[in-house]
This record gives C-alpha cells, structure tokens and sequence, in this order.
C-alpha cells in the first residue's frame, strides 16, 4: 500500500494544478450548460450563475500543512516568498468597476472559456456549410449569396490560422517549423480540408463543372466534420476510449 501512494503521489499533484489551470479561477464543479448560457449572455458573468474564486482564496496558505520550497523554480520561490511577505491586513472592498473588469478577465481568460468558444465556432462554421450546399448554392451564372460569401471568408480566417501555426508558431527556422506542423495527423487533416474547399469553389465557378465542385464540397464537408473527433478527446469520457479505438485499429491494420 504504501509503494502505491508513492507511485500515485507525484502523479495526482501535476494533474489537480493541470485541473487548476484549465478552469482558471473559477470553479472546477461548473456545469457545461451555465457556460454555455453565459458565453452567449455574457452579463450573466456578473452574477452568481457562475462560482468564482476569490482573490482571499489564491493567497490563502494552510499553516497546517508547511510548502516544501526545495522543490520550487527560482520564479516560483520568488513569487510565493513575495505573496508571504505581503501585509496581511484585510484589503479594502473593491470597487464596482475593479470587480466588473476582474470578473470579465476571470470568464473570458480562463483556457475551458477558449476550448468552449472553439468548439461553439466550429460547429457553427459546420451549420453554415451544410446550410450553403443544401439550402443556399446557386448555379452560375448567379453570384454567390451572403451565406456563401460568409462562408468564404470564414474559411479564410481558417487557412490563415494554419499559415500562422506552420510559419510563425516557435523559435525555429521556417522549414524546422513547416515540418514540425506536418507530422501532426490533424494538421494534414486541415490542409487537405482547405485544398478540397479551394478545389471545390473554382469547379463551383464554371457551368460546366458546377455539380462536381458541389460534389467535391459535400466530401469536403465530410472532412471538417471528423475534425470534430479531436475537439472530442478533450472529453474525459470519449477521449481515453477515442485513444484505445485509434490503437486497436493501428494494430489491425498491421496484419491486413
């Protein structure tokens, strides 16, 4: 038994601060669904719909319990030495703008605000492709409508995130970086994604290749929509399965 905690003790430590990090400052127990509603009624920030940490609650220290120092970066000994250090006098009631400010920063920079936000995009970014090829797709020689012009800028707001993340992400040189971008299987998922869509709009122009520039849209479509099976492994439920299913299929996939 006690070979176990030791081996669970170094493990469990790193994962509550990864915990700690992805919720930011407010509280792990939140529901997906009051998230939801205050992502998209973002005054509900400033209500009690959402369980924040207090700053008393960050500088509050367990005298019970001593902090082992020794194990510390020198900015982190640095930084817990100065929170020591402070006065320890009750501070002042902040005023209604510095709690409205502090409550905007505490929602909206939190890493799961982010996540949620992407994820909330994209399935709109799908919901507006679909409703183009099947509701909103016209055959030249009428221009493309407003949803379809949307839906083309949308998709080059995509492709200069890829740009970005292959070119100017890290300290390396440019082709270190190009490479490094591309051993990701669901970086190559995006440009064939993004290609297809080029393809499929310049067909898309010419009377005579209108149906396969649809025809190559719809495949497309399908494309981006298993892009949503790496949003999904962020799932504590579906991602640890999604990772057992990804192996069993690469060692099937040996003796065929």
């Amino acid at each position: 038994m006690r070979i176990t905690e030791l081996h669970l003790s170094p493990v469990l430590s790193p994962q509550s601060l990864l915990t700690q990090n992805w919720w930011g400052e407010m509280d792990q127990s939140t529901p997906v669904w009051k998230l939801l509603l205050t992502f998209f009624c973002p005054p509900l920030i400033f209500t009690d719909l959402i369980t924040f940490r207090s700053m008393d609650d960050d500088l509050r220290l367990d005298p019970s319990q001593p902090m082992e120092m020794d194990s510390l970066d020198t900015d982190v000994k640095t930084t817990v030495g100065y929170m020591m250090s402070e006065n320890t006098d009750p501070p002042s009631p902040p005023s209604p703008r510095r709690f409205w400010l502090r409550r905007w920063r505490q929602f909206w920079g939190a890493p799961v605000t982010a996540f949620l936000g992407n994820v909330v995009m994209y399935l709109l970014f799908l919901f507006l492709f679909s409703y183009v090829l099947l509701m909103d797709f016209s055959a030249p020689p009428a221009g493309p409508s407003a949803s379809e012009i949307i839906l083309y800028i949308w998709v080059f707001t995509l492709v200069c995130e890829e740009v970005r993340q292959g070119c100017f992400v890290g300290s390396q040189p440019v082709l270190q970086r190009v490479r490094q971008y591309l051993q990701d299987t669901w970086n190559k998922f995006d440009i064939t994604a993004l290609l297809l869509f080029i393809l499929g709009v310049i067909c898309r122009l010419f009377p005579d290749s209108f149906e396969s520039g649809r025809t190559i849209l719809c495949l497309d479509f399908m494309v981006f929509t298993l892009r949503l099976i790496h949003i999904f492994a962020v799932n504590k439920q579906l991602g640890p399965k999604m990772i057992i299913v990804g192996r069993m299929v690469r060692e099937y996939m040996r003796w065929v």
